[in-house]
């Protein structure tokens, strides 16, 4: 099991939320800049940069705040697709985000660059999303896969 708290094996970037949780229906790349701009305002520059320089590879936790909205199901793995894609290079670029240069942390959102997504979430009056992006300190072959 991964500790994401666990300071000797990873690091918090920070966290932040957004108003709202998305799911990756239509809409994705006006929906990929709310949590961009949500995450340009909390995280400095200067931060992501000494992050980027340090990160082995990065893990994501993801609370959700979900309103019931009658019949309509929350597709909270779908939800965590759009905060991922939101950092990828590769997605920054395709959306010809303002945010490319300063918020991509990694090239793509493949298991060379993400390996840990910890999603969680609950019905509740307001909806919001809140996101924590953590980044491994130590080299693979160190890395803690099963530990008791």
């Amino acid at each position: 099991m991964w500790q994401l708290d666990d300071i000797t094996k990873y690091a918090l970037l920070d966290s932040f939320d957004y108003p709202n949780a998305f799911t990756s229906a239509d809409k994705t790349k006006s929906r990929r800049e709310i949590i961009r701009k949500a995450a340009a305002e909390k995280i400095s520059e200067e931060k992501i940069r000494n992050a980027r320089y340090d990160a082995k590879w990065w893990a994501f936790r993801i609370y959700f705040h979900i309103k019931p909205r009658g019949t309509q199901a929350f597709d909270i793995e779908n939800a965590s697709k759009l905060v991922i894609d939101a950092f990828s290079k590769k997605t920054l670029e395709a959306d010809q985000s303002p945010f490319k240069d300063r918020l991509a942390l990694f090239e793509d959102d493949s298991i060379e660059y993400v390996r840990v997504i910890e999603i969680g979430g609950k019905p509740d009056q307001d909806s919001k999303t809140t996101v924590e992006i953590f980044y491994c300190l130590i080299e693979e072959e160190q890395d803690v896969q099963n530990e008791p």
